[in-house]
């Protein structure tokens, strides 16, 4: 009776999120939420991360809020924190037991469920506030992944930056496809092409 959990999780995740979905559950929405504690956050790999966050506001879909604020209160205080010294410690060396490259994909896979949830929970309602907000990520993850692959010190360091790139380029991929669907229904889909 072995069971794969890196193949189940997200079906799991996902059939959790569905199975509650608009109940407003917070015993259910408990389960999903995302650890404070950064060894317990580096359990779950990002891509579950994302899913979490997806689940969690299927199942609490009338709390919502097509602002920034909302989709920042999604990250644990330990990612915002890593964050806060990576753009002050751009040599990384204050914290040397802390793997930002781990901490660049949760935050980047959280915000980009927050926003695959705006783009589902506002697609076709006309909602400027959401198409607004989900610009304000797509230019945010432009400048991530810019910010990356210019690093010198990865490159001076010669650490691989091509995973991390590739989860940049994958969340600014679904930060654009949400801003456009979220977009369409205002009028502003031109802007983003």
């Amino acid at each position: 009776r072995d069971f794969n959990f890196n193949v189940t999780a997200s079906g799991a995740i996902l059939a959790f999120g569905l199975y509650f979905a608009k109940s407003g559950s917070r015993t259910a929405a408990l389960s999903l939420c995302l650890p404070e504690a950064q060894v317990l956050l580096e359990r779950i790999r990002p891509d579950l991360l994302l899913l979490r966050v997806l689940a969690r506001a299927l199942i609490l879909w009338d709390d919502v809020d097509p602002t920034v604020v909302w989709i920042e209160t999604q990250l644990p205080t330990v990612v915002v924190y890593s964050m806060e010294r990576l753009r002050i410690d751009s040599n990384e060396i204050a914290m040397p037991r802390v793997d930002f490259d781990s901490f660049r994909r949760m935050h980047a896979n959280i915000i980009a469920g927050a926003c695959l949830t705006l783009g589902i929970r506002y697609s076709g309602s006309g909602c400027s506030a959401a198409a607004l907000t989900l610009r304000h990520y797509l230019g945010y993850f432009a400048v991530l992944r810019d910010t990356y692959i210019d690093d010198k010190e990865r490159v001076q360091n010669g650490q691989n930056s091509s995973i991390a790139q590739g989860t940049f380029a994958k969340t600014l991929g679904r930060a654009a496809d949400r801003a456009s669907t979220a977009a369409a229904a205002v009028g502003i889909a031109r802007e983003l092409s």
